[in-house]
């Protein structure tokens, strides 16, 4: 498999806040279109400041009678920036990042050959902070190797078995 050329330094900047600015239209369409509800229901705000220093949400999203959520736009990071950053942000918690619901996670996958889609990597610290149900369903994988950091232990959300799955599809 080959894989094209990462756009440089400021057209990756530009190509990331467009990818932002698509997510965050796609977010009101989710909700607003899809889902049904007013306008006025649904908030979603750039750049949102997570309590602790130099932690900003990418896009946090509020709809009314529902947890707020966060997208992170990593488009074009490597493996370990990402984690490295979703860390920063995320890995203490705070009286904003405590009452969200998920953090939605958009990368570039296709430059990942082996980040499978869908996949979901936690953090030990995250980790040890859910609840014990919801902690069996991660395997440990291999310690990723982060910048400045070292090894960094992380969890890899199971794959869902076919056979168990609920089927969304109408019968008949």
């Amino acid at each position: 498999m080959t894989t094209r050329p990462r756009p440089a330094g400021a057209q990756l900047t530009e190509l990331r806040l467009f990818v932002e600015e698509i997510c965050y239209n796609l977010c009101r369409f989710q909700h607003v279109v899809q889902e049904g509800l007013a306008s006025a229901d649904v908030r979603i705000h750039q750049e949102v400041y997570l309590g602790s220093p130099g932690a900003f949400a990418d896009i946090r999203v509020m709809v009314r009678g529902a947890a707020p959520y966060f997208v992170e736009v990593k488009y074009g990071y490597p493996r370990e920036t990402i984690i490295r950053h979703i860390r920063r942000k995320y890995g203490a918690p705070t009286e904003v990042t405590r009452c969200g619901s998920k953090v939605v996670l958009v990368v570039d996958t296709h430059r990942h050959p082996d980040w499978r889609e869908g996949e979901i990597v936690a953090s030990n610290a995250f980790f040890q902070r859910l609840p014990e149900e919801s902690q069996a369903a991660f395997a440990e994988m291999e310690a990723l190797e982060a910048r400045n950091i070292g090894r960094v232990k992380a969890w890899r959300l199971r794959p869902v078995d076919p056979a168990l799955a609920v089927s969304k599809e109408p019968s008949g």
